[in-house]
């Protein structure tokens, strides 16, 4: 915990439940009053009721009175402030009433069934065990409906969150920072907050205590390993909870941070096989002079000159150190338009992973082979397909010797899209494509060569997980993740990942390689890439 400086409060916007979850929103809501109502016409009913029947009978009316009443006066608040403004009102009217826990509802269901039990066969005993546990979650509905509900806690609540640092390498440890400032926590209460980048980052998880009610809070958590991309992470999710895990408020949105991720680019062998050694005689083919090699345009030799450079014949013969000057370089140097495909209509939806890890390893091989072929002495433009608002336009960027500041800022802005085809980048200069897809005929365009980065070598497979046995559980003991539901739901979301990527291969093998000089990249050793040249008519 630490101190920082104020800032003015963002908006908290209130998080509204899907249209699927509704029915489960109606059940939470009628289990306030239903099994209650039920447990009091099964003690009414008793034809020989004991003391302790008569007991619980006249206990349970006033309860249910006040969950009724406290149900009534936040549905009238709801609306009240709703109609007075439509934002002053957090979410819909059944998230303002809906407080109820997946524990706390399966005790209200489990007491007002111990009551109906003893009245039914005569154990007076376990009415009173069912009144304590029905009896215990309504006194908490009706708190939480008090000092908790609405927008009352978040009314001068402060909450801000920033990435440290905002913007990092792919692979580098980012630490995320969530800050809490003037929000009110009741008694009894916790307040949590969960939330994360994107779909392929960690979920984050805080929890605050009523201790620091109303003061400066800074949580801090690592979201590492960080993942390219140009990321607006999506807004926290916060509420409150009381301790015992029964009520909860209703969940507002808050914290929207930007964190941008650039690529980091490996050393790829066997990209100087892209320049000139066959196809067509347009492609470049760029010379190294060594120091020895030039002409002899000669010059005193100066500080910091090659030694190697030095005309000893010439030196001995003007009594001074005399240097060799190196070849001129033409004019008309190697220029290289290295194009990164990102066209693949169908991606949009896909759950799995494989199409993020796939776009990662374009840009790295596209980043990559820019790279060395700068190091030999072309002129590298790289084009590929960019987001400007609503709309993909190509994007250019030279490659410059030193700085890749601005073209890893590019290949952290790519993403797939189904707007512009390859087609569209092309051009009549040397041109040389970095594509999942197979080499398809491109007519009416200069020389072209395709670096073909394979689905099934840059990708994983995603494998089932292994399901518990009836006596063990996959969480820890304790942990929501136990639940049923919550077990099913991400058993169909593992169904679907595995059906996604086989998807997924599907789109990737669209086209034929039919074209001469063609290569493809695969992963090396020590971090490398590498580049294997395919003959005309390989289909691997």
């Amino acid at each position: 915990m630490k101190g920082k400086k104020k800032r003015a409060p963002p908006p908290l916007r209130s998080e509204k439940a899907p249209p699927s979850r509704a029915p489960i929103q109606v059940f939470r809501i009628l289990s306030l009053v239903v099994p209650s109502a039920l447990a009091w016409e099964v003690t009414f009913s008793a034809e020989q009721p004991t003391r302790l029947i008569e007991a619980v009978k006249y206990a349970l009316g006033p309860l249910w009175i006040l969950v009724a009443a406290a149900l009534l006066f936040r549905c009238v608040d709801a609306l009240r402030k709703r109609a007075r403004s439509p934002e002053a009102g957090a979410g819909t009217l059944l998230d303002q009433i809906d407080v109820l826990t997946a524990s706390g509802s399966s005790l209200v269901w489990l007491g007002a069934g111990a009551i109906m039990a003893s009245v039914w066969i005569g154990w007076a005993s376990l009415a009173v065990v069912g009144l304590m546990g029905l009896g215990l979650v309504q006194i908490m509905v009706v708190w939480t409906q008090l000092v908790a509900g609405g927008t009352d806690p978040w009314r001068r609540a402060s909450v801000s969150r920033r990435f440290v640092p905002e913007s990092a390498a792919e692979g580098a440890q980012v630490i995320e920072e969530l800050s809490f400032d003037g929000t009110r926590i009741p008694l009894g209460f916790r307040l949590f907050a969960a939330g994360r980048v994107g779909p392929r980052w960690p979920t984050s998880r805080y929890v605050v205590s009523g201790a620091e009610s109303g003061g400066e809070v800074v949580l801090e958590s690592d979201v590492s390993p960080a993942l390219r991309g140009d990321h607006q992470a999506e807004p926290m999710e916060i509420w409150l909870q009381d301790v015992l895990g029964l009520c909860r408020t209703a969940r507002v949105r808050a914290a929207e941070a930007k964190l941008t991720v650039v690529p980091r680019p490996r050393p790829v062998d066997g990209a100087a096989a892209l320049l000139g050694k066959s196809g067509s005689d347009r492609l470049p083919r760029p010379t190294v002079n060594l120091p020895t090699e030039g002409s002899l345009r000669l010059r005193e030799y100066q500080p910091g000159d090659d030694a190697r450079r030095i005309h000893w014949v010439r030196s001995l013969t003007s009594r001074e150190i005399v240097v060799r000057l190196p070849d001129e370089r033409s004019p008309d140097q190697p220029a290289v338009k290295l194009v990164l495909d990102t066209f693949l209509p169908g991606t949009e939806g896909l759950t799995c992973a494989a199409p993020s890890e796939l776009l990662d390893a374009l840009v790295e091989v596209w980043l990559g082979v820019g790279r060395a072929l700068v190091e030999s002495g072309a002129r590298v433009t790289l084009v590929t397909a960019a987001a400007r608002g609503d709309a993909m336009v190509p994007a250019r960027q030279h490659l410059g010797a030193r700085a890749d500041g601005p073209a890893l800022r590019l290949g952290a802005q790519v993403r797939w899209q189904e707007t512009l085809p390859v087609e569209a980048l092309l051009g009549k200069e040397a041109t040389i494509v970095v594509s999942c897809r197979r080499a398809p005929l491109l007519a009416d365009h200069g020389p072209v060569r395709w670096i073909l980065v394979p689905e099934a070598v840059w990708t994983l497979v995603a494998q089932p997980k292994v399901r518990a046995g009836v006596t063990t559980l996959p969480h820890p003991m304790g942990s929501a993740d136990n639940r049923w539901s919550r077990r099913r739901r991400e058993r169909l979301r593992s169904e679907r990942a595995r059906r996604d990527q086989s998807r997924f291969v599907r789109l990737c093998e669209d086209c034929n390689l039919e074209r001469a000089g063609s290569f493809v990249a695969r992963p090396a050793a020590r971090a490398r890439i590498r580049l294997e040249a395919l003959h005309e008519g390989a289909a691997q």
